[in-house]
């Protein structure tokens, strides 16, 4: 900070200032037009406190090169390293400078189901056989976190694991938007519904209704009967497609996400060796509200500051009357403190399906929500409580 001391050896700094520009006399100068998005007074800039916070969410890094054998030895297209920040919203350049090309091996390195939809990253273009150049080159990623991937840009396996971001290429943009063909479809039918006498048209204002009421019966049964078929063929589907591989590495991908998720549970819970055992190896975090809560909240905080999830049952006991009890403030406290965002969940149907003192659970429907974040910034540890049982609560009264 600038203060009035004219004496370097007599100053002391209060408050550290962040400047987000270039290392030079014009980015300090920038900082005149956008103030408030490129200066910041205090410990920390809260964006760069969330993307440090949130390293897996956070891509610090990309990379292109090519392969140790490649196919076309005489051209070269990609030879970089490129450093990315956290605060990155547009990428702007000439035309044919690569503005396409930079997202889809972005979106191509996070797996996006949207990659059939690519600009440069298709069958026509970069992968175009016989020459193929996306075999000669290896892309990498760096999260946030230090995790690092490579791929090579000619696969294409993108529904094969879960998606690390959401892409939506330009042409993906185009089809969506395009409404030329809906348009000209409306004003055929207006012709055509100008024609009928209006003794035929009984209540209808356009053809879209009059066909609709005149074949209203046939049509409620052919919904009937397309829904059923439906749900046949989706059964059908969904088996089949648990017998791919796919599916397989889909699971496997699945269990090593769930590896990072962690529960708290009470230790009256855990009474026996064979569950004390089960919960040792399970990510499960014990309380012991009369020993251990001070270590129990320490274990805690450091679970949510390695990116890994934490999931808590803030009523701390099994419903006696089916109605949603009071919440602890564990869940919110941790939240406030480690600047962490509250997903809170709801599960409707569990104490109809095992009611407090039956010994095992009953035939019934289980239903579980899960409700946006909660972000605690602007938030008490009290409102972090009753904005996140509020939303439950209502759920749960819902018909």
């Amino acid at each position: 900070m600038c203060s009035d001391c004219h004496d370097p050896r007599k100053y002391i700094s209060k408050e550290n200032l962040w400047i987000k520009a270039n290392l030079t006399f014009e980015g300090l100068k920038q900082c005149r037009y956008q103030p408030t998005e490129r200066v910041y007074i205090g410990s920390i800039p809260p964006a760069l406190d969330r993307a440090n916070k949130n390293g897996k969410s956070n891509i610090q890094r990309i990379s292109v090169h090519k392969n140790e054998n490649p196919k076309n030895v005489d051209i070269n297209w990609f030879d970089f390293e490129l450093p990315l920040n956290s605060g990155l919203v547009a990428i702007i350049g000439n035309k044919a400078s690569g503005k396409l090309t930079l997202p889809d091996i972005i979106g191509h390195l996070c797996k996006c189901n949207t990659m059939e939809n690519a600009s440069f990253l298709n069958e026509t273009r970069f992968r175009k056989p016989p020459k193929n150049f996306a075999e000669d080159y290896i892309a990498t990623i760096q999260w946030g976190d230090s995790h690092v991937e490579s791929i090579s840009l000619s696969e294409s396996n993108y529904n094969t694991t879960i998606e690390d971001a959401q892409y939506l290429p330009q042409k993906y943009i185009e089809e969506v938007c395009n409404d030329i063909g809906n348009e000209f479809q409306r004003e055929i039918d207006r012709v055509i519904f100008s024609y009928v006498d209006r003794t035929e048209r009984g209540t209808a204002t356009n053809l879209e209704e009059l066909v609709f009421n005149k074949s209203k019966a046939i049509s409620l049964s052919m919904q009937k009967l397309n829904i059923e078929i439906n749900d046949i063929n989706d059964t059908l589907i969904k088996l089949e497609e648990k017998k791919t591989s796919q599916y397989r590495i889909h699971i496997s991908d699945s269990l090593k996400k769930l590896k990072d998720t962690y529960f708290i549970a009470v230790v009256t819970h855990f009474d026996t060796p064979l569950r004390r055992y089960l919960a040792e190896r399970g990510n499960i975090i014990i309380i012991d509200i009369n020993k251990n809560l001070k270590e129990t909240l320490q274990i805690s905080a450091k679970v949510l500051r390695e990116g890994k999830n934490l999931v808590i049952f803030p009523e701390g006991a099994r419903t006696r009357d089916g109605e949603l009890q009071e919440f602890k403030k564990t869940f919110a406290i941790l939240s406030k403190e480690l600047n962490i965002p509250v997903v809170p969940f709801g599960i409707r149907g569990a104490y109809e399906s095992m009611p407090y003192g039956s010994s095992f659970p009953k035939s019934s429907p289980i239903d579980i929500k899960f409700f946006d974040e909660i972000e605690p910034e602007e938030l008490t540890i009290d409102e972090i409580v009753q904005e996140a049982r509020k939303e439950i609560n209502d759920w749960l009264k819902e018909d």
